[in-house]
């Protein structure tokens, strides 16, 4: 699609279903960028979808079914977007679960879990779109974002470490 004579820009954000990525969609979408905003469960997109509204950004916002954990998700969710729009020049990995219990009553089923969404979901979803990034010649300069301070929260201190590791890759889609 094509903006004043240039090519609008795109943002694929994780987890968009409420919380910070709820608050990233609307953001990203009043800024003027087409967002694939992407959740396990479209069912719930209701507060996304009343929220952009109220922004008056819900014509930038489509949301779509996408599990960081899963490949083919992953894999038709990225070409999706790159044939609908040609380009992505955001990604915002959002996606996240946090486990809760003293350590050795948490199954190790469940640590696997958050490792499988928090960690390995944001190294798949950042591989799947890292090539076509380079194909645009490069990346989007992040000039908004939050500088890193202390969090008290320790769930959110878990989350914001990976974040910031997550920040490290953005250098990555540079030619």
């Amino acid at each position: 699609m094509a903006m004043h004579g240039k090519q609008e820009r795109t943002a694929l954000l994780t987890g968009a279903s409420s919380g910070f990525g709820l608050l990233i969609a609307i953001e990203l979408a009043k800024r003027g960028y087409r967002v694939v905003a992407a959740m396990r469960d479209p069912g719930k997109q209701a507060a996304l979808v009343q929220e952009a509204e109220r922004a008056g950004a819900a014509d930038r916002i489509e949301v779509v079914k996408l599990d960081v954990t899963d490949a083919a998700t992953i894999e038709r969710t990225v070409s999706d977007m790159l044939r609908k729009y040609g380009r992505i020049d955001v990604l915002v990995n959002n996606a996240g679960m946090a486990v809760g219990g003293f350590v050795e009553e948490v199954p190790m089923t469940a640590w696997r879990a958050q490792m499988e969404t928090n960690f390995l979901g944001l190294v798949a979803m950042t591989r799947a779109v890292l090539p076509a990034m380079r194909a645009q010649g490069g990346r989007h300069d992040h000039s908004d974002e939050q500088r890193e301070r202390p969090v008290g929260n320790p769930r959110v201190r878990r989350l914001c470490r990976v974040q910031v590791r997550g920040r490290r890759l953005q250098r990555e889609p540079a030619p």
